[in-house]
């Protein structure tokens, strides 16, 4: 949506050129929404994640996205604000996940292997 207008002039055809800015925006909200409701169905209904990839997710985004914020109060650019919040949540996101299914297989196989070294020292 931000570079509409140059796509436009270029003779680009992409989702957003065909729809409308309008339709586009109501469509990015209706995904948004649908967004939210999927992570409250997986983390209170379904159950599929426990609370803690949560709140790993979130302490992590903040700790990734202050130094983006620092960037874009110098800066105050809205490309940059978007580039800079998206790929701090990606890899947030990517460490919870991947510590959700990677500590029970370091609960049960790495720490006892520490333990018994810690015992020959």
């Amino acid at each position: 949506m931000r570079d509409l207008d140059g796509d436009l002039k270029a003779g680009l055809k992409h989702t957003a050129a065909v729809l409308g800015p309008k339709v586009t925006t109501r469509l990015m909200g209706a995904m948004m929404v649908l967004a939210v409701i999927s992570v409250i169905m997986t983390a209170f209904v379904i159950r599929l994640f426990t609370f803690w990839v949560l709140w790993l997710v979130f302490a992590l985004s903040l700790i990734f996205i202050l130094p983006a914020v620092i960037r874009i109060r110098r800066n105050q650019n809205g490309i940059a604000m978007q580039e800079s919040f998206q790929k701090p949540l990606e890899y947030a996101a990517a460490i919870a996940l991947g510590s959700h299914f990677s500590w029970p297989w370091a609960t049960q196989h790495v720490l006892p292997w520490l333990a018994a070294f810690r015992l020959l020292i």
